[in-house]
This record gives structure tokens, sequence and C-alpha cells, in this order.
């Protein structure tokens, strides 16, 4: 009977179309005209009782005597049996007659078939009588597209089925976050803890409470899937409602509440199944003779804040007649709302949402990595402090541009979000009403309405907030038509993933305040206040409504933002509303979000370095020392031993030459010369003789060398064959150089550009002087002290191991460059000759750990040049005397920060600023941002270098005007950073090593932190490679320790082992696309890595692997069909096919439905590859819903 109602239901307007097309339709009637005419045509003619046919004014009546009408007999047959019915009668009957040709049929058999007619008839009659028969069909349910079989299925289980509704995408979302979060805290629960004055009767309250589910639909629903995996609402005609009473009346008022307390935290922690209707508890607490709580817990899914004071009002209405709804207005139901829905154009609502993303990069994330499963409790919250005048001055400038307060609450916060993030293209959720005003009386509806979606700002430092206002209410009015999509379709047109992870939440919903006073009196009883306990998955929420002036409060979850970063996000944005209401005309840079004395201390107090420094130049400071000590080591080359006095005497002699060959104040001299005891010599010689050394290493490509001499056009090149002269007719006193400052240039070294063209740095003898004087003051010296030089003299930081003893009195223990490409000959000099002072990148000292780490025992261990890995630390603390690490471009003086490393927890920072040097954390604009916040690190002080030599418009870009010391230039380093709570500096990349791949920002270093913390991974290195047009893919390079473990050592097996183990650390666009293992870390002659001489991985594309089992061979079926792709292999990753939350919920439905296997989304989300799943199989348990059989016509 349900499969005729469905044909009929399916034939088009009734079947007119029939006749139409085959008749009048030239094109149809041809094919229509090889079909035979059915033999038999009923015509049912419908009722003609009295019931139905009143009586009319003027006379006219319907006569129930006559039965059913019979064709005349002079017609044409129209087939071979003509029946035609209705029903008619003072006591309603069907009666048909049946007509036939009397040549082709006889009256018997007529008669026969009539019969049996009537027989079906009557036992379809006794079968709809039956307890139990009938039943929805498909037809029945307009807003969903489902099938008997899943009918009949939820019937069984709901006998009090009575519709099904499409669940809409803002509930899809909330109930799959419950499923995520499985039996650990639900940030959907929420539980509304109502205070109750008046002595309750629980007798009506409980009837009021079952009235409530009776009158409105929208309570009374389960959430399934269907077969096909989407996710449906069932509609029950009635259910009962879960209630409990308690009564915790006692003398002790403290033993009460932390009895209620307690019977709150068990009612929050039960969870509702979904499926399981209804999603609503009440709970009646006693408390004292006249004061009561009721506990309303629901979940999110049914209803929004906007139906909350209907529901109260109805309550108490409820209460007031004893349950009786009869007395209370009539209301509209949600599926009015669905309906309207349904109507809407999908498709373009997305391209609209796909205009609006358009060009968007990345997604806004204020707590990268924050877990959406990891809520632990509920919502911390606390007031943004907004003065009254402020907020009256926020109404008035709103009314006057003709935007919502809402409006400006989003402004502010973009323009705050921007600056924490260091982004001027944000985007974050809001939240919207959903209750359009084309659906009549949509604000006196229950149920779920709202909707979250992206709000994207774009503005610049020089942009007002007038402009910025007027445009974001522009933008909200174009989407206006298409607040009803889902996040998750929305999302996936701007192919990002997830957008977002901050919302503002306007609350700006009426309440009926009269109709609620009116409901209270009329009840006996009032509810005077209201405790809500509520989550959310997102880290931070604004949330503010404007009753009757703004209030603005953030509400965030503990475990991503603790209430210090939550007070202080507070306080910025409260400047933020403050700067709008004193002038929206005012550029959006010049809001300052730090308060005064926040600014004076990252400005001022951190940057208190001053020291008084000796205006001498480094030639003054060596004679100094040398009269001082001149019998004393000062250099060690090999065999070679220079004391002071012959070092000095030798330098002398050779500046004398110098000198006579015109080098003075202001020339280069540069020194294309080996790592000897005559490199040291020319060095000095050089700056003695008034000239700046500019270092030329003869292991640097040729092409190298032969630019730099042409770029810096040195006086002189002093090279080996120079220096084999014999220097003896020269004086061994220093001459006598005019003019000689502590202003003048003392060297030019030569760094690597991101264009790959050198550069030279040229730096002053006061700068060079201010660093030595602050590194001597860090790391006093002593005669018997060595310091090991390691480095080239090309690279600036070498200069700290030559000067630094010499103008200590320590001596210079020189490796040769074959002792410093082996481990184990370094090693030998630190024993050697009692090396305590030793300066390197993290790549040496990684060798020197790795190799022999009892070679530094009391040696201080100075590291720099590279980002120092945490785990490199604790290995280093563990053997040196003292570990520092260091930091600093050569563009201010070598070293600019330092901080003494005494814990390996995390990365080491950087430290603070040096003797006279300033460091700041700025913005785009030029604005420091606050502790915590990655900004561009910028140095200024005396350490600050020139320029570049011959680069006036390169200088002019990167040494620009300080804003906070007039007159005074900073460099801009290009290095990210941010503030520690105790001042120091946390060293995040390079802005230019920030790379974006699937949109997302992503720091190489967090990359390379994560490697390096497996055990097997001795170094690491994160880059990002084109692997084709669009297609960036983060690369990782490895060096595996030597003695791993059998098998995951091997190049064979540790890629695989390493990307599980970053994958399980970091969020899967942060894991690499390939890992190389390497026999080493390939490094420029400065000991940096040489990335551009990092092998590429092998890309070619691997076949999917097939499915192995019947039971892969049903998922790889599932995962295509649902994904909307041909096929997929079983290690093909669902959520980088195109998956995310809504269709991963709908597979699991797919797999239910044909499996009887319950998949849990955590369990889907933790193994989202066939093959994955596959492992786990036997560990899923079997679904308690029947499983889905196949049905064949019999």
């Amino acid at each position: 009977m349900k499969s005729v109602k469905e044909q009929l239901a399916g034939v088009p307007d009734k079947g007119i179309g029939y006749g139409l097309l085959r008749f009048l339709n030239a094109e149809t009637g041809s094919e229509l005209a090889e079909l035979p005419d059915g033999q038999i045509t009923f015509n049912y003619l419908g009722q003609f009782t009295e019931a139905d046919m009143p009586g009319r004014a003027d006379g006219w009546r319907a006569i129930t005597t006559v039965g059913s009408p019979a064709p005349d007999s002079d017609l044409p047959a129209m087939a071979a049996l003509e029946i035609s019915a209705a029903v008619t009668g003072e006591e309603p009957r069907l009666s048909a007659e049946f007509s036939f040709p009397s040549g082709v049929l006889s009256p018997a058999e007529v008669r026969d078939l009539a019969d049996l007619w009537v027989a079906a008839l009557e036992g379809l009659a006794r079968h709809v009588s039956a307890p139990g028969a009938g039943g929805l069909t498909p037809s029945d349910l307009p807003l969903v597209k489902v099938s008997q079989q899943d009918i009949d299925r939820w019937e069984r289980r709901h006998p009090a089925l009575v519709d099904v509704w499409p669940a809409t995408p803002m509930q899809s979302g909330l109930l799959f976050h419950s499923l995520l979060a499985g039996s650990s805290f639900d940030a959907y629960h929420v539980q509304l803890v109502l205070h109750v004055e008046g002595t309750v009767d629980a007798d009506r309250m409980r009837a009021a409470g079952q009235a409530l589910l009776d009158r409105h639909a929208a309570l009374r629903t389960a959430f399934v899937t269907d077969s096909s995996g989407q996710q449906v609402q069932l509609v029950l005609e009635r259910v009962e409602l879960p209630w409990r009473e308690y009564d915790l009346r006692t003398p002790d008022a403290g033993d009460a509440q932390d009895a209620l307390e307690r019977l709150l935290a068990q009612d929050h922690a039960s969870h509702f199944r979904p499926d399981v209707p209804p999603l609503l508890r009440m709970t009646l607490v006693h408390t004292g003779a006249d004061r009561a709580e009721l506990v309303l817990t629901a979940h999110h899914a049914l209803f929004d804040g906007w139906s909350l004071p209907l529901l109260m009002k109805d309550l108490l209405r409820l209460y007031g007649t004893g349950g009786d709804a009869s007395r209370l207005p009539r209301t509209r139901g949600y599926s009015d709302f669905l309906t309207w829905l349904a109507g809407r154009d999908r498709a373009e609502s997305l391209r609209a949402w796909a205009r609006e993303l358009d060009g968007l990069e990345e997604p806004t994330m204020l707590v990268p990595g924050a877990d959406a499963e990891a809520a632990r409790g509920g919502l911390a919250q606390l007031e943004v402090p907004v003065p009254p005048d402020v907020a009256r001055a926020l109404s008035r400038r709103a009314a006057a541009l003709g935007v919502t307060m809402s409006t400006v609450v989003q402004a502010a916060w973009a323009v705050l979000l921007g600056r924490l993030t260091g982004r001027r293209d944000v985007v974050f959720g809001a939240t919207v009403s959903g209750r359009p005003h084309a659906v009549a009386e949509a604000d006196e509806m229950v149920g779920l309405f709202v909707n979250t979606l992206p709000v994207r700002v774009r503005y610049s430092p020089g942009d007002t907030f007038t402009g910025l206002l007027t445009a974001l209410h522009d933008r909200h009015a174009a989407l206006l038509d298409h607040h009803h999509c889902g996040l998750p379709e929305i999302q996936q047109q701007a192919g990002l993933g997830t957008l977002f992870d901050t919302l503002v939440l306007f609350e700006s919903y009426p309440i009926d305040r009269t109709g609620l006073t009116e409901a209270n009196t009329a009840a006996g009883i009032a509810i005077t206040g209201i405790r809500p306990s509520t989550g959310t998955h997102y880290p931070l929420i604004v949330a503010a409504d404007a009753a009757p002036h703004l209030r603005v409060g953030l509400q965030f979850r503990p475990e991503h933002v603790d209430e210090e970063r939550a007070r202080d996000i507070a306080r910025r944005l409260a400047r933020v509303l403050s700067a709008i209401a004193a002038d929206p005309d005012a550029p959006i840079g010049s809001v300052q979000i730090l308060g005064p004395a926040e600014r004076d201390l990252l400005l001022g107090e951190y940057n208190a370095t001053a020291r008084p420094v000796p205006a001498d130049t480094i030639p003054d400071l060596f004679e100094r020392q040398a009269k001082a000590t001149p019998d004393a080591a000062a250099l060690i080359f090999d065999d070679v031993t220079l004391t002071y006095r012959q070092l000095d005497a030798r330098a002398n002699q050779v500046a004398h030459w110098l000198v006579e060959h015109g080098v003075g104040p202001e020339q280069s001299v540069a020194l294309a010369l080996p790592r000897s005891a005559d490199l040291v010599v020319a060095v000095l010689a050089v700056l003695k003789a008034g000239g700046a050394y500019v270092p030329v290493d003869p292991d640097h490509p040729a092409a190298r060398t032969e630019f730099v001499l042409r770029d810096a056009e040195p006086a002189l090149v002093v090279d080996t064959e120079a220096l084999t002269r014999d220097f003896a007719r020269y004086p061994d006193t220093a001459p006598d150089v005019r003019h000689a400052s502590a202003d003048q240039l003392a060297y030019v070294i030569y760094t690597s550009g991101s264009t790959g063209t050198p550069k030279g740095v040229a730096v002053a003898h006061a700068s060079l002087v201010n660093f030595l004087s602050a590194m001597g003051e860090r790391f006093p010296l002593r005669p018997h002290d060595r310091m090991l030089a390691v480095t080239t003299m090309a690279f600036d930081i070498a200069a700290l191991e030559v000067f630094l003893p010499l103008l200590s009195g320590g001596a210079v223990v020189m490796a040769t460059k074959e002792d410093v490409a082996q481990p184990a000959a370094l090693a030998g000099l630190i024993e050697r000759h009692g090396v305590t002072l030793v300066q390197g990148t993290p790549s040496l000292w990684q060798t020197l750990v790795s190799h022999d780490p009892g070679c530094l025992r009391g040696v201080r261990a100075l590291v720099g040049g590279e980002a120092f890995p945490a785990d490199l630390a604790e290995a280093l603390g563990r053997s040196a005397a003292e570990v520092t690490n260091l930091y600093g471009p050569t563009e201010t003086a070598i070293w600019s920060t330092a901080a003494r490393v005494t814990t390996a927890d995390g990365a080491p920072p950087i430290g603070r600023p040096i003797a006279n040097t300033r460091v700041y954390v700025l913005d785009e604009g030029l604005s420091p941002v606050p502790p915590g916040v990655v900004g561009e690190l910028y140095i200024a002080g005396a350490g600050v270098a020139r320029g570049y030599v011959g680069r006036p418009g390169l200088s002019a870009g990167r040494f620009v005007a300080d804003p906070f010391v007039p007159g005074q230039r900073m460099y801009r380093t290009g290095d990210l950073v941010r503030w520690r709570p105790d001042g120091s500096l946390d060293y995040l990349g390079r802005a230019d090593f920030q790379v974006k791949v699937r949109g997302y920002r992503i720091e190489l270093g967090e990359v390379e932190a994560a490697l390096l913390s497996h055990p097997e991974v001795a170094r690491a290195v994160v880059t990002a490679r084109d692997a084709g047009p669009g297609d960036r893919r983060l690369v990782g390079y490895v060096v595996s320790r030597a003695g791993g473990r059998a098998g995951e050592g091997s190049t064979a097996t540790l890629p695989a082992a390493l990307r599980e183990h970053v994958a399980a650390r970091l969020p899967d666009y942060m894991v690499p696309s390939a890992v190389v293992v390497l026999p080493e870390i390939p490094l420029t002659p400065n000991g940096k890595v040489d990335r551009r001489a990092l092998p590429a991985p092998d890309h070619t594309p691997v076949a999917a692997r097939p499915p192995r089992t019947p039971r892969e061979e049903t998922l790889c079926r599932l995962f295509a069909e649902v994904l909307g792709l041909e096929r997929i292999g079983i290690d093909d990753n669902f959520f980088e096919s195109g998956g995310h939350s809504l269709l991963a919920t709908r597979l699991i439905g797919r797999i239910r439905a044909e499996t009887g296997v319950d998949v849990p989304v955590r369990t889907f989300f933790g193994h989202p590859t066939v093959a994955a799943l596959s492992t786990r199989w036997t560990e899923l348990t079997t679904s308690v819903r029947p499983r889905l059989r196949k049905m064949t016509e019999e």
C-alpha cells in the first residue's frame, strides 16, 4: 500500500501530462504510440457525503443516496474494464461501477474480478485497523529525501514518529563537536539554572515542562543519519520529559550549596545521546521554604539564545495553567523555517561567499594548534573595561555613521586581532540570528536559527575607523541574504580548512519583559535570575550586548588562553574601543594597544642598557694590553706561539708597509689569507694603519671573491705572497696615524643577501669596541684563558674570537682549516691548549657534543648564528661549564642579545640586549607589539653599522629612523621574535623562512623542533619547495644519530616514522610531505645551513594502494562516494582529499548503514585513511542500529 501511494505521488501533476505527451506532442507521441494502452481504467471521483458537500444558501444540496456514477452505455469503451468509484451515502460507503464491452469480457469474469477486488479492500481495511499499521512514506516528508527502508527503521525504534526534518548545518556542526568530545567535556551541553522564588509545586512544574515539550516540536527531536549518511532530525508526536526532584532544604546553607554544586556537576557530566529524544531534561531542586533551582539541561542543537526567553515565558504560563497549553496563543513551528531554508538557492549563496573570501591567503588563528578535543571544562569569563562615557560615545558614533553596535565591536576586534596575529587581512567568526524576515513570526519561534559565519576584514595602518566601519557594514548588508549557509561549506569555498578560532557574539535578541512579568505574576512564582553553564570549541569569544549601553566581555577556554593573557586582551580591546569613541577618523595604525606602563617597560626598562665605553680604537686597546702583558702568550697557531710583544711588533711592521702603500683612515684593505698567524697579524696591521679590513676567504668560490674585490674597491689586496717579504726594515713601533678616531671604519664584512648578491656591511671602531666591552664584561678573561678561533674571518663573529682575548690578556688558539672540519682534531686542540672559551654555531656544537662531550668540561660555550635547538641546549648544558645563547646580525656589530642557558625547557631564548643596545619588537606600522605576540625585531644603539657599502637604496630600506629616539637609527633584522614575560626574547625564525603551505603560515623552526624531538634525529632542517605550479610542500632533511635502533634508524623506514612522529605533535598542514635522510647537513663556510645545497626529494607519484580485503573495498567505495571521487587508495587521507567535519559525519553514517559498525568521530579523526581505520576495526563496537539489507522485489 505504501509502495502504491508513493507511485501515485510520484506521477507528475496527477498524470495529466500523459495524454498531452502521447497525443499532442509530435516528438514524444511517436515514442509513446508504440506502447500498449492500459486495459483497465480507474476513476476515483472523490467523496460526495453531506459533510463534504454542505447545503448551499440557494437550496442546492447533495443527494447521498445515489451510488457511484457510471459512464453512458452509448459511449465508446476506453478500456477493457472501466472502474468508477466514489464515497457516498449518509453513512459514507465506497461504491464502484464496473463497465466493460460485452464482446471482450463476460459478466461472470467481471464479477469474479470485482469480488477479488472487494476481498483485497477488506484485507487492507483489516490491516489498517490493526495496532501499528500504517506509517509514514517518503511523500509525507517533503523536507527530506529518504527511503522507505529508513522510515521503517526509524518507526520501529520511535513509534511516535510524525515527521522528519533535515538537520541545519549549524545543528550538524554542534552535534559533530559533541560526538568528537565523546565522554569528555561537551562544550555544547547547555545547563541553565533558573533561580525561582516562591513556593514551587513540583507536580505543576513537571506538567508545565511536559506541556512545553508538547507545544514545541523542535524540542522533541532525535538526530540520526539516513542510509546515505545525511543527518536528519526525527520529530516525535510525544516524548516523556525526563524529570528529577531533589530536596536540599537544610539549616546549613553551606552544606546545601555544596550539595547543589555536586548535583549540578553530575547533571552536566551526564551527556545526551543525539539519537535518544528528548535532548532535554529538567531537575527541580528545593533549596529553601520559598526558594528553588530549576535546572534546564539541553543540547544546544535544540534551541538558541533567542529561544530562551520564549521558553521561559511559556514555561511560566504553562505552570500557571497547570500544563493547559490551550490557553496560550498559537505558535508557529520550526518546520516553517526549514521549509523556507529548503527553498534557498544554495549554489548562488556559496558563490557569494566565494567572492567574499576570494584572495584570502591564510586563516587567522589566535591560538594556533589549539585542539578542539582538549576542552576540560566550561568557559572562564571576564569583563572588558569599557567606561560608561566611552560606551555612550560609541553609541553616538555608530548612530552618526549609520552602523550597528555589533559592527563597532567587530571592527574593534578585527583591528586588535590583526595586531595580535601580525595580519592585515583577518577572519573571525560571528553569530547571526538566522531568523529571516521572510518567515512569518520567525521572532516567536523556538529552535536553533543562529548561525556562525566568517567575517573578513582588510585594512592598512593608514585607514580610518570611519572607513573601516562603513565598509564592514556594507559587506554585512551584501551578504545578508546568504546568512543561512553552513560554515563547513563556506570554508570549503575558501580552500583553507578552518578559517578562524575566535568568535564575536553580539546578543541583540528581543526579550518580552512585559510578557515575562505577566507570566511570573500569573504563575505565582518568579524566575529572578539565570546561571548559565555553556561552552564552545573556540579558544576565545568576544561577547557583547548593548542593553542599554555597550557591555563587552571575554569568554575563553583556560586550557588555551590563561587568565593573564585574557586580561591583557580585554584591556587592549578596551583601548581600541576608546580610540574609536575618541576619534573614528584617526588612522588605525595610531591606536595604541599598549598601556603607558607596558609601553615604558618594553621601550624603556627592557632597553636600559647604557654603559660607559672608552672612546678608543681597537689598536689603542690592543697596544694597552700588549704593554701590560708583553710576554704573555697572545696567539697560538699550530706549532707557532706569539707573545703580545711579538704580535704587536710584527703587526706594527706590516702597518708601516701598508701606510707606505697609501693605506689610511676610511680606506679598505682586502685580506685574502688562509687561516694562520699571519692572518691575525694582517688584521691588526690594517687597523693600526688606520684602514679597514675586508676579509676574503680563499676557500670561497672565485666568483664571490671577484665580486667582493670589485664591490669593495680596496686600496690594497694582501695575500700570502705579500706577507712573504722581509718587513725587518720597518719599525716595530706603531705608525703615527693622524685623525684616528672611534668613528672611523674598522671592517667591511660581506654577507649574503636574499637575492644571492653579497652586500658589504661597514662597521666603525666605536661599534666594535662597544661590542667587545660588553662581551668582556659578560665573559671576563684572565691571562690563563684561551679562546678557540674556529670561524672564518669572512664571518663577522670571528672578530670576537680574535679581539676578545687580545684585549683582555688571554690567548687566541686558532684552529687550522683541517682542524675545523674534524671533531676529533677540535677536541684535541681544546684539551691540549686548555681552551676555556669556545664560540660556534649549533652545527659545530652538535658535532662536538656527538663526538666527544668530555672535551667540553670547564669550557664556556657561546652559541649563535642559527636557531639553538632545545635538545642540543640540554646536551651542551650537561657537558660545558656554562652555555650562552647569542643573537645578532652582521649589521649590528656581531652579537646584540645574550641569554645564559640554565634549563632546556624548549628552545632557549636569545635573551636581552647587550650594553648600549636597544631592541624593539614592532608590527608593520612600527608600533610595539605586546609580550607574547610575534613581531619583527629592530635593533638600535651603538652596534648599528653604517650601512651597506655603495648601496644607499638598500641601506635606507634596512637602516631606518628610530621612532622612539630622535636622531638615531635602527636596523630592521627581518627576524621574527616575541617578548617573554621576563623581558627576554624568543627567536622564531626569519620572516622570509616563514612559508605558506595550503594557505597556512608556518614557522619552519617549529617543524624542525618537532623532528628534533624524535630520539633518532641528530640534526634537522625543514624547507618549503615548489613541486609544481601552486603546489608548495614542506620537506624535512635529517641526520640520523649513530647507533640508532635497528631498522627505525634506516633511511628506508625513518622518514615514515618521522612523519608519524610530527603528525602526533603538529597540525596536519605542518607535517612534511617528504623526509630525506642525509649523512650530514650541508653548511656554508660560515657554518650555517646551506639551504641551496639541500637535495630535492623524490616526489615521483606513487600509485594509490588498492584495497586488500572485502572490508577495505567497501570502505574505499564509501570514502570515494562521500568525497565525490572516482576512487581512493587505502592510504589516502580523507581530509587531505577534500573532506571536512560534516562529510566525516556523513561517511560515518554510511559506514554504519552498510557494515553495521559504529565508528566514533574521535576514532575516525585519528585514523582518517582506510588502512588506518582497518587496523582499529576489531576494536569498534557493533552498532545498536539494525544493519540495512538490500530489498529485492519478488
